[in-house]
């Protein structure tokens, strides 16, 4: 994962140089940190919550609380051109479980049951953007987009059959990857003393990747549930925030929100009814408070 992003973000920083004009000597060069807290409402709800292939659900519960994403910031410019990588990483933890009537293997017949389970949820997210300068306070970029979570599940079910409990042990893991390219707009108006109100806007299309490989021990059989869904997803970006330039330091310090949206549409694989069944499930949404720091010098004097 980590040689995977470093070729991207190397890859991204070549063609921005070739693109940047050679006539321009000096550049400037920015480094920092960016920490997002984000909440999440994930296209895979609906699948964790019916793991059952022809289960009758009668409630059902998910929790996942917001946590922090964080990573570098690195921006490349010269003249009107510039050139910016946001990476941030962290992870959620997911629980949910239901409660309703359990197929038994060979018989048209049911039996009452529930299921828990719990997942570690490590999220990815990289943007990077080639933009162009056209005023003194609006830009045009063109990005790629990568984002990836692995879901590490643990739980299963249990079924009663009769007053007796009988326990269904089940683990597995969903691996996720996301690429896409975006098209955008960013905007950065002046407010005095140093301050700066900055906002982005883009729209995104993506192909992502859903791959799942589980297995629960459910009335002395092995049952795999294994899979891969293939997705188009078009999607929408934006950031709000308001930043302060402290000149002493060369530091840009901001504070703001930022949504990000993606849409799945069924495209094809063995996984994609399950994970995309339900119409206003099928999305991921994330949004929170984005905070950065970002060091910028001269290069090429």
């Amino acid at each position: 994962m980590k040689k995977m992003i470093s070729g991207v973000v190397l890859a991204a920083a070549l063609c921005a140089a070739a693109m940047i004009p050679a006539r321009a000597h000096a550049m400037e060069l920015g480094v920092g940190l960016a920490s997002w807290f984000a909440w999440w409402n994930p296209a895979v709800e609906y699948y964790l919550n019916h793991t059952g292939k022809n289960q009758v659900t009668v409630g059902d519960s998910f929790t996942i609380d917001p946590d922090f994403l964080y990573g570098p910031i690195v921006t490349l410019g010269s003249g009107s051109w510039n050139l910016s990588t946001v990476y941030v990483f962290g992870r959620y933890r997911m629980s949910h479980s239901n409660r309703g009537y359990f197929p038994i293997m060979s018989a048209p017949y049911y039996l009452p049951g529930f299921s828990e389970s719990s997942q570690d949820v490590w999220k990815h997210d990289l943007d990077s953007t080639l933009s162009y300068r056209i005023s003194e306070v609006m830009k045009f970029f063109v990005g790629f987009k990568y984002q990836h979570y692995s879901i590490d599940r643990s739980g299963g079910a249990i079924l009663m059959v009769g007053a007796t409990p009988y326990p269904c042990p089940g683990s597995g893991t969903m691996d996720f990857n996301g690429y896409g390219l975006g098209l955008g707009v960013s905007f950065t108006i002046p407010v005095g003393s140093n301050f700066f109100v900055l906002w982005n806007v883009s729209a995104i299309g993506m192909l992502n990747v859903i791959r799942l490989d589980s297995r629960m021990l459910y009335l002395g059989y092995i049952l795999p549930d294994n899979g891969t869904g293939y997705f188009i997803s078009p999607g929408a970006n934006t950031t709000l925030s308001l930043a302060y330039y402290i000149e002493s330091a060369s530091t840009t310090i901001s504070l703001g929100f930022r949504y990000q949206y993606i849409h799945y549409l069924r495209s094809g694989g063995d996984l994609t009814a399950q994970v995309a069944k339900s119409g206003h499930e099928n999305r991921d949404q994330f949004y929170g408070v984005m905070v950065s720091a970002v060091y910028n010098f001269r290069i090429g004097d």
